[in-house]
């Protein structure tokens, strides 16, 4: 067990936690980072095929001018070129098993 410091701070007012703590508490932050990505891919390939449902393939060029995305990147406040590129995640992958 190691019981050595590291000083942890910001604007001038510093924690001192253990390195055993500090690598829990990591750990801790990994296990929820990981979680979050895989509902992340899971959004962004439901997203994709809704998509993809309604317009039709990403590679079929879609009509210029009519905001075709713009509508659905505004109420789910993303880049129309995220919406782009989760169409083409989900047109590339049936399902997220698929991406496995």
């Amino acid at each position: 067990m190691d019981h050595s410091s590291a000083v942890i701070g910001s604007g001038g007012d510093q924690a001192t936690i253990t390195r055993e703590e500090f690598l829990q508490r990591l750990g801790q932050l990994a296990e929820k980072w990981q979680a979050h990505r895989g509902a992340e891919l899971e959004i962004r390939h439901e997203t994709g095929k809704l998509l993809n449902d309604h317009f039709g393939p990403p590679t079929a060029k879609q009509t210029r001018g009519e905001g075709v995305l713009k509508e659905a990147a505004e109420r789910l406040q993303v880049a129309e070129s995220e919406l782009s590129r989760m169409r083409r995640f989900a047109f590339h992958f049936e399902s997220l098993k698929d991406l496995e």
